[in-house]
């Protein structure tokens, strides 16, 4: 996964592997961080936290609503995600600053083997 901030927005760029069923059965996953891993950006002082779900659905659309302000394509085998910074915001926890996220699953415009990307992101550092 490489990670990057271009003019005030997180890019993500994860290589996606063929649809694989998720251990539910319920998604085939196209690309995973598995779990939240520290990248090499640096926010205030702190390294960068992501967590990224990419999935299709293995039987039909799930009905979630596109969110038309991230941006996301395919690029041969990556898949690239553009998320807007947002102002630090401190999580439900409290322990970390949230500094970008699709806060929750999205359908996105990228498609794989005929069916939309639903894609969940969450970046975030230590306070």
């Amino acid at each position: 996964m490489k990670t990057s901030i271009v003019d005030n927005k997180l890019v993500v760029e994860i290589e996606t592997v063929d649809p694989t069923p998720s251990t539910s059965g319920k998604t085939l996953v196209v690309a995973s961080t598995h779990g939240n891993v520290t990248t090499d950006v640096i926010i205030d002082g702190k390294p960068l936290v992501i967590g990224v779900n990419a999935y299709i659905a293995s039987n039909g659309d799930r009905p979630y609503t596109k969110n038309e302000d991230k941006s996301t394509k395919l690029s041969g085998k990556n898949l690239i995600v553009t998320l807007p910074l947002q102002d630090a915001t401190p999580s439900s926890s409290g322990k970390t600053l949230v500094v970008a996220s699709t806060h929750g699953n999205i359908v996105t415009n990228a498609k794989i083997s005929n069916k939309n990307v639903v894609l969940g992101v969450n970046a975030y550092y230590s306070k």
